[in-house]
């Protein structure tokens, strides 16, 4: 999934950055996965406690709600 000059990222990314991300990190990490079922999968079953992958998202208020629960 990795492209020259596009910033999408594939799941081999985000292997390397789970590495990076302390399980005490006081950041929570949303990755919006898109319609990309085995990518939600796969970061769903690290079980990264800081890591929240997200499905599909088909409300524009959806992700303004996810924003504001966070603050």
């Amino acid at each position: 999934m990795d492209k020259k000059g596009d910033q999408q990222i594939g799941i081999g990314a985000f292997t390397e950055l789970l590495k990076k991300i302390s399980p005490n990190d006081p950041i929570d990490y949303y990755v919006l996965c898109g319609k990309n079922e085995q990518m939600y999968k796969q970061l769903q079953n690290e079980n990264h406690p800081r890591l929240i992958p997200l499905p599909y998202i088909s409300s524009r208020q959806e992700p303004i709600e996810i924003t504001f629960l966070n603050l």
